[in-house]
């Protein structure tokens, strides 16, 4: 019984359609209108009429007992079509007419390309659509040519659900229910977008661009459900109950301080305010550019550029990261960055003090770790010919020569012991 009433609605409207453009061929004077726009709406009739046809075959199936005039229609659709045609015929078998002219020289559009269909269930509306936009109501290709350009446009299984048909004029309309019955499922189609909205990725710092993305990766995924006609009840108070999550906390806060708590939810109040903010971010952001000739940003392009090993030369990390540097001997790594003029601290070149605070791991003093000659322990400093004759005396051995204490630089750790 819905059904009945959104059909006999849906004629009334087409009807009204078809109303009107009978009474503009009397009413108006059809020589000062230029040929386009007649033809537009001779177009516009002849669609309206044949969506009247097939409306009233619905309806007559749904109740034989509908009283529709058709004849009374017919008659004024045949009546709109001859006077357009009468005006139009005559224009068109005139080449100087400026109206040919302008038919004639219309504007060239770039084609149009329909992205091949692989399976994707919520890109099967999108590609039927304007497969049929292009093809299939292209009355001057018969059923074997849309068929054999439908066949090109698909890939992977929707091609196996077709391939096997012969290239014939039935096979079309087979293939188009084939196509129809595995992938126009709502209940998976409305699934797929709301998966896309709860899985979309946390906003860790709201920024005009990062909020935009959101705004409209939520605006195509609703839109898409919508069309499905999905009958669901709460729609606005779940959808903000999943989006708000995926805020920063920052924004979120800011959202629920600014609206009404005793109004009920919007989606719509919500992404709007998500909109308002992004603008006022961006407006913000670009105000606080950092301006070409700023003497702070030719610094940072002088870090930038000198941002490189000194030691190997590589552009990949600095010297303090660099492996063949922390492989060399403590004294070499000391020597090389006396050479070179690097911060003890920081291992980097910089003029002034060095603005970090780090502190050796072994001795505790203001240097670098890696500077610092890892020694083994010592015992006490005593001189090298007591200790040798200690020694000798403990053993009843001849004494033998003992190896020099390696010591940290005097700039090091300035705690040497005399060798």
């Amino acid at each position: 019984m819905e059904d009945l009433k959104k059909k006999v609605a849906a004629r009334g409207y087409v009807k009204g359609t078809m109303t009107r453009l009978f009474n503009f061929v009397n009413i108006a004077n059809l020589d000062d209108i230029s040929i386009n726009d007649l033809c537009t709406k001779r177009d516009r009739l002849n669609v309206a009429f044949k969506e009247y046809e097939a409306l009233c075959k619905d309806i007559l199936g749904l109740d034989s007992a509908d009283e529709e005039d058709v004849e009374s229609v017919e008659d004024n659709y045949f009546k709109t079509l001859s006077a357009f045609d009468k005006r139009i015929k005559p224009l068109d078998s005139n080449p100087s007419g400026s109206s040919t002219h302008e038919k004639t020289h219309k504007t060239k559009l770039p084609p149009i390309s329909i992205k091949p269909f692989e399976g994707t269930y919520t890109e099967y509306v999108p590609f039927i659509n304007l497969f049929n936009s292009l093809i299939h109501n292209d009355k001057s290709l018969d059923n074997i040519q849309k068929f054999y350009y439908l066949r090109t446009l698909l890939k992977g299984e929707p091609f196996d659900l077709v391939k096997n048909l012969p290239v014939e004029a039935l096979s079309y309309d087979a293939a188009l229910n084939l196509l129809k019955n595995r992938y126009e499922n709502k209940y998976r189609i409305i699934s797929e977008h709301i998966c896309k909205l709860l899985d979309l990725k946390q906003i860790v710092k709201s920024t005009a661009v990062s909020l935009r993305e959101f705004i409209s990766t939520v605006r195509q995924q609703i839109a898409a459900i919508k069309y499905q006609e999905p009958n669901v009840i709460y729609w606005d108070a779940i959808l903000l109950c999943i989006l708000s999550r995926k805020l920063d906390s920052y924004t979120a806060k800011a959202y629920q301080l600014d609206r009404d708590m005793n109004a009920k939810p919007q989606l719509e109040d919500f992404l709007n305010y998500i909109e308002n903010r992004a603008n006022a971010l961006e407006n913000v952001e670009q105000g606080h550019q950092p301006h070409p000739g700023n003497s702070s940003s030719k610094v940072a392009a002088v870090a930038t550029t000198g941002a490189t090993c000194t030691y190997c030369k590589s552009y990949e990390h600095k010297l303090f990261n660099c492996k063949k540097f922390q492989l060399l001997p403590a004294n070499d790594r000391y020597t090389f960055a006396k050479e070179k003029k690097v911060c003890m601290i920081c291992l980097g070149q910089h003029g002034g003090k060095c603005r970090f605070h780090f502190r050796c791991s072994e001795c505790k003093k203001p240097h670098n770790t890696l500077l610092h000659c890892n020694l083994s322990e010592t015992p006490p400093a005593v001189t090298l010919s007591n200790a040798i004759a200690q020694r000798a005396v403990h053993d009843h051995q001849p004494a033998q020569p003992q190896q020099p204490v390696i010591s940290c630089a005097p700039e090091c750790c300035s705690s040497t012991t005399t060798a």
